[in-house]
C-alpha cells in the first residue's frame, strides 16, 4: 500500500488537534502492558506519528525512555513536554535513520497515513527480536443494534459535507489478516469508553477529524464557516441536555517481531 497525503500536517490541525483531541492513551497503554506481560518499564519505546504528544505521554507509563516521531513541525511544536521524551521531526518511512534497538513500537491512529511495506520493513531492523509493533486507534462506536439520531446524522449529513480524505484502509482483525513480512500476528483486542461532550466540546472534537482538516486545507472551506455549519446541525442534540453521553473505542493490534 501507498502512502496517502497526511492532512494533519500544518498549524492550523495542530492547534485544534491539541485542543480537541481525548486524552484515551492511557487506557490503551495499561491494556498494552497486561497483553505483553510487561512487569517492569522497557528501557526504550518508538512512539510513531506522535502528533502532539498525547500517545508520549501515556507511553511514559511503560517505558524509561520515549522516542517521538512525526512528520509534521506543527505538531511537534505544540507537542507535550518531558525530559524522558525525545522528540524527532521525521516520518514513519525514515526510522531507520536511528541507530539503537527499541523493545516497544507504538502507533496510534497512525498507520492509515503511511507507507505500510517501506515502514514495517524499517522496524523490523530496529525492533527487538520477540518484540511487539502495536497498532491503535480511536474513534465514535456505534452501536449496532441501535440506529441512534446522532448517528444517522452523521453518517447522512456530516460525512457528506465533509467527506474522508483517501487513507489506506487496513484490515485489523481478530483474524490477523493484516501481518507484513517479518513479523507475527500477536493478537487483538478492543477498548470503549464513554465520554460526556458538550455541544462546544463536541465541536472542538469535531475539527479535529480529518474529514474537516482536509476540507479547511484544500477544499478552501475557512474554519468560522465549518464551526458555524456545526453550530447549527448539532443544537437538536443538545435540546434537553447540556451534555450528551457519546460511545468511543477502536483496536489495539499486536505484531510481533520474528
Amino acid at each position: 500500500m501507498s502512502g496517502v497525503q497526511n492532512p494533519f500536517d500544518n498549524e492550523f490541525a495542530a492547534q485544534l488537534y491539541d485542543k480537541g483531541r481525548p486524552f484515551f492513551h492511557p487506557m490503551v497503554i495499561e491494556r498494552i502492558r497486561k497483553k505483553l506481560g510487561i512487569t517492569r518499564k522497557v528501557e526504550r519505546a518508538l512512539d510513531v506519528g506522535c502528533g502532539t504528544g498525547l500517545s508520549s505521554k501515556a507511553l511514559l507509563e511503560i517505558a524509561e525512555r520515549v522516542d517521538a516521531i512525526d512528520a509534521s513541525s506543527s505538531m511537534l511544536a505544540v507537542a507535550y513536554r518531558d525530559p524522558r521524551i525525545t522528540y524527532r521531526l521525521m516520518p514513519a518511512e525514515l526510522i531507520d535513520a536511528f541507530d539503537a534497538s527499541f523493545d516497544l513500537i507504538t502507533l496510534s491512529q497512525t498507520l492509515h497515513w503511511t507507507h505500510q511495506e517501506t515502514f514495517f520493513q524499517k522496524a523490523a531492523r530496529l525492533l527487538r527480536p520477540k518484540h511487539s509493533v502495536v497498532i491503535y486507534d480511536d474513534f465514535f462506536l456505534w452501536n449496532a443494534d441501535e440506529a441512534t439520531p446522532f448517528m444517522n446524522w452523521f453518517k447522512k449529513s456530516y460525512l457528506i459535507h465533509f467527506p474522508s480524505p483517501p487513507r489506506n484502509r487496513i484490515p485489523l482483525n481478530s483474524k490477523g489478516e493484516f501481518c507484513p513480512n517479518g513479523y507475527a500476528f500477536g493478537g487483538y483486542e478492543e477498548y470503549s469508553y464513554t465520554e460526556a461532550l458538550t455541544m462546544n466540546r463536541l465541536i472542538d472534537y469535531l475539527v479535529t477529524q480529518s474529514n474537516v482538516v482536509a476540507a479547511v486545507e484544500r477544499a478552501g472551506e475557512p474554519i468560522g464557516r465549518a464551526t458555524e455549519w456545526l453550530e447549527n446541525e448539532l443544537p437538536p442534540f443538545f435540546a434537553s441536555t447540556s451534555t450528551v453521553m457519546f460511545n468511543f473505542g477502536g483496536p489495539v493490534y499486536y505484531l510481533t517481531r520474528i
